[in-house]
């Protein structure tokens, strides 16, 4: 019930051809022990093959396709990287990517695109399915260094087959190639990349092949060799592909021998020297006993206590924003692609150095993975990377960056069990007196404890800031938790509650940008935005105390990280941009540990009606620096309501008017002959609210203005709430010539609302399927 049930105005999504189970396989005749092939040089005239699949030891019910792998690159409309996916096997039966048909008694493999992947709205994603060197050669060998051929035929699906239009939304364009790639395997970067398009393939299929050529410059890096499809807004990519072979056709030349040097004449012989006596013995100092040698240390290990993730001095700062603005793509399959910071790498030359840059790879042993030419990762980043599984990264040692934790905090003394009252009457919204605030809302926090499950009302948000300021996302909008392990928490103190608030340590963000964490109240139940009556003249007091250690502003001892910085704040948020009406905040990161007082005075105005509002902490850091502060009492009044309007003034009465002579009688007219009386339609019944739109938002444009529109409305930076179901949207033409419930001025865009359990209606209309399709919402 999240989003309404999907009807023909969806757009649907292209998915393969179903595919019959093929016929079971006769059982194979016993064979003896198998013994090594010797690895065939290639004669002249007569390939070497490299590889060769006909896709016949594979059937739908395999569990996947094995050594086949996917991977999805993902890409905005220009061209411009945006991200990754996969790295895992191929699967042999949909639902995407990939699977088994067979036709004639023949397996094909068929591709398409992951039609799973949201960004087909608004993006061109970049679908492969592909071979690699797996088992104990994992990397290119000087043996393979020669000149190859790459055969195989490919077979266009009689519909939705790679170039064709998907007649449901009218996109087209999708492209299909066969290729093969090496792949840099310290920095990622293509050192090769050949392919030839198969988007022309015909029914009957077509027989392709594909030219390169390894080198010795290629030794040690990543082989990739196979299929791949780019499309955008579910255009069809279907391609079926069978009989690939790679052969050697020229293998790279042997070095020619050294030529045999002339033979020499004997030379002349010289005359001896005479015979010396022996010299006088000279005393010798006493022997220098021999170092005890010591044991190598494992491989891969040796330098990780240098490897760190976090720089303390400014010149590992620079080194760390350095390695994170590489283009560094960790692969959590393989476990490769992780990095951290070494300086040794700056000077020398280590194992997985990136150059001189001072970044050097590590790898992530993951389960089931067999090992690295890389050092293991130190725990660091299997922190940052949310890695939690025994062995995957070096144990934590004293080298390691800890994060600052908020105190222990011990349980507070029960509550007495409170007197039963009597069922609750509304209390009536006092008006401010003359001289006598009314109390918007009070919380001296004494009625949760670290047991509490949450601190509900408050809840948290984290925005993202890269180190100049640039936006670069957000989390959260939960619960604010009551006793951490991160953002906030209940602590006592001589009996009395205090809020705890600090940053979000484990966000990964922390290493290379800054995190703002806020701790917030909003308005919830009946009424969630602004009213009419709430317009006014408010003062927020509330008290401040910084704990003994780790208090905002001041410096991690462990990595000498400084700068957090603490406010108190209120805001009002537009419900349609998310932009901000109304952002006050006051410091306290100079609060001192006895506590103190702080007041913030703001207004909200007729302006602010009909949108959010928030008031509550923030803190801002980077780099793990400090920021703890506590609070208290904290006191939200109306010290001015908004002015009565003034009373119309009554009008002066007026004199009776004269009397007016009357019009004299006139003749009834004619009858004129009347058309037939048209009948009156039959009144249709209202449309549920909030759904009489619905059928005109769409996730997908389908005429160039649509399109174009959507675009648009991606690049609106909405942010979805998935706690409150606000903040999704569609595209919706009426918004650009009238005004509907949810448009967005006249872009176009039209925000709706998905139907959270627990949560009580919107003023959007609900949100149809493909929002809960793309978003991935599920109940």
């Amino acid at each position: 019930g999240a989003c309404l049930p999907a009807s023909e105005a969806d757009d649907p999504t292209p998915t393969p051809d179903p595919t019959p189970d093929p016929d079971p396989e006769p059982e194979p005749e016993p064979l003896p022990d198998p013994q090594p092939d010797p690895q065939p040089e290639p004669a002249p005239g007569q390939p070497a093959t490299f590889f060769t699949d006909d896709f016949e030891t594979y059937s739908t019910s395999s569990p996947n396709l094995l050594p086949w792998r996917w991977y999805v690159n993902t890409f905005d409309l220009s061209g411009n990287y945006l991200g990754f996916a996969g790295g895992d096997p191929a699967p042999a039966n949909g639902p995407q990517v990939s699977g088994i048909v067979t036709e004639g008694g023949n397996n094909l493999l068929n591709t398409y695109s992951n039609y799973d992947d949201g960004n087909h709205m608004m993006n061109q994603v970049e679908t492969s399915v592909y071979r690699t060197l797996e088992g104990s050669v994992t990397r290119i060998t000087p043996d393979m260094v020669g000149s190859y051929r790459f055969t195989f035929s490919a077979q266009s699906p009689a519909t939705d087959g790679c170039g064709t239009t998907n007649s449901a939304n009218g996109a087209s364009g999708g492209t299909c190639h066969g290729f093969v790639k090496v792949v840099d395997q310290n920095t990622w970067a293509l050192l090769l990349f050949e392919r030839v398009e198969t988007t022309s393939a015909s029914t009957d299929g077509e027989t392709f092949s594909l030219d390169f050529e390894l080198t010795s410059a290629h030794v040690g890096h990543i082989y990739q060799i196979g299929f791949m499809n780019l499309a955008a807004n579910y255009a069809p990519t279907a391609m079926r592909y069978d009989d690939c072979l790679v052969e050697m056709v020229q293998a790279a030349p042997e070095p020619e021998p050294e030529p045999e040097p002339e033979p020499q004449p004997d030379p002349e012989p010289q005359p001896q020297p005479q015979p010396q006596p022996d010299p006088e013995p000279q005393p010798q100092p006493d022997p220098t006993p021999e170092p005890e040698p010591q044991p190598p240390p494992p491989p891969g290990i040796e330098t990780t206590e240098e490897q760190k993730c976090v720089g303390q001095s400014p010149e590992e700062i620079a080194t760390a924003e350095r390695c994170e603005n590489q283009g560094f793509a960790p692969n959590p399959t393989s476990g490769e692609g992780f990095y951290t910071i070494d300086m040794r790498c700056m000077e020398t030359s280590l194992v997985g150095c990136v150059g001189q840059t001072g970044c050097r790879l590590c790898h992530v042993q993951n389960e089931g993975w067999e090992g690295s030419v890389y050092p293991q990762c130190p725990s660091c980043v299997c922190d940052r990377w949310g890695i939690d599984f025994d062995g995957a990264c070096l144990p934590a040692s004293e080298a390691d960056d800890p994060t600052p934790t908020p105190d222990p905090t011990p349980d507070p003394d029960p509550e007495p069990e409170p007197e039963p009252l009597p069922d609750p009457q509304p209390d009536p919204q006092p008006e401010p007196a003359p001289g006598q605030p009314a109390t918007f809302f009070t919380d001296d926090f004494e009625t949760y404890s670290t047991s509490s499950p949450n601190l509900l009302p408050w809840r948290w948000y984290v925005n993202t800031f890269d180190l100049s300021g640039n936006y670069l996302g957000f989390a959260g909008g939960d619960p604010a938790p009551a006793n951490g392990p991160q953002v906030s928490g209940i602590v006592t103190e001589g009996g009395n509650n205090l809020l705890n608030t600090y940053s979000n340590y484990d966000d990964g963000n922390h290493m290379m940008n800054q995190v703002e964490t806020s701790v917030y109240r909003t308005l919830e139940g009946s009424v969630t935005r602004i009213t009419p009556d709430m317009v006014g003249s408010y003062r927020f007091t509330f008290s401040a105390q910084s704990p003994a250690t780790d208090g905002c502003g001041t410096t991690n001892s462990a990595n000498g990280a400084s700068g957090g910085t603490c406010h108190g704040f209120v805001k009002v948020v537009d419900q349609n941009t998310w932009a901000l009406l109304l952002f006050e905040r006051v410091e306290t990161t100079s609060a001192s540990t006895d506590g103190e007082t702080f007041s913030l005075d703001f207004e909200l105005t007729s302006a602010h009606v009909g949108h959010i509002y928030q008031i509550g902490f923030m803190n801002l850091a980077a780099n793990y620096a400090p920021t703890a502060m506590r609070y208290d009492d904290c006191l939200v009044e109306m010290v001015q309501a908004a002015p009565e309007p003034e009373p119309e003034p009554e009008p002066e009465p007026q004199p009776d008017p004269e009397p007016q002579p009357q019009p004299q009688p006139q003749p009834d007219p004619e009858p004129q002959p009347q058309p037939d009386p048209t009948p009156e339609p039959e009144p249709q019944p209202p449309p549920p609210p909030g759904i009489e739109t619905t059928e005109e938002q769409k996730c997908v444009g389908q005429s160039p203005e649509e399109i174009a529109t959507a675009e648009r409305c991606e690049n609106q930076g909405f942010a979805p709430n998935p706690t409150s179901g606000e903040g999704f949207y569609t595209i919706d033409m009426r918004c650009m010539e009238t005004s509907l419930v949810g448009c967005v001025g006249q872009t176009g865009c039209r925000l709706c609302h998905v139907q959270n359990e627990g949560w009580e209606g919107s003023v959007y209309p609900q949100c149809p399927s493909c929002v809960c399709d793309r978003w991935g919402i599920d109940f």
